[in-house]
């Protein structure tokens, strides 16, 4: 049986989308760095603060909507 997997990530935009367009059929494309924070308790009890950079694509609509109305630092879910 197939498995699924299901990633939420809460961040901000690491940098500007830029919309770009592919070379075959004009598809729009947006690339962009999401930044998500955690925090994490060691075996000895102290706790650490983590960072992770996730680089994600959207496509079509959404990638356009993504290069109007969000900027570096906004909120993403």
């Amino acid at each position: 049986m197939a498995g699924y997997n299901l990633v939420v990530l809460v961040g901000q935009l690491m940098k500007d989308p830029k919309l770009k367009y592919a070379v075959k059929g004009g598809l729009p494309f947006c690339l962009f760095g999401v930044s998500v924070n955690r925090n994490r308790v060691k075996p000895d009890g102290d706790t650490v603060k983590e960072t992770v950079l996730v680089n994600v694509t959207a496509f079509r609509h959404q990638a356009e909507l993504m290069c109007q109305f969000l900027k570096k630092g906004s909120s993403v879910l």
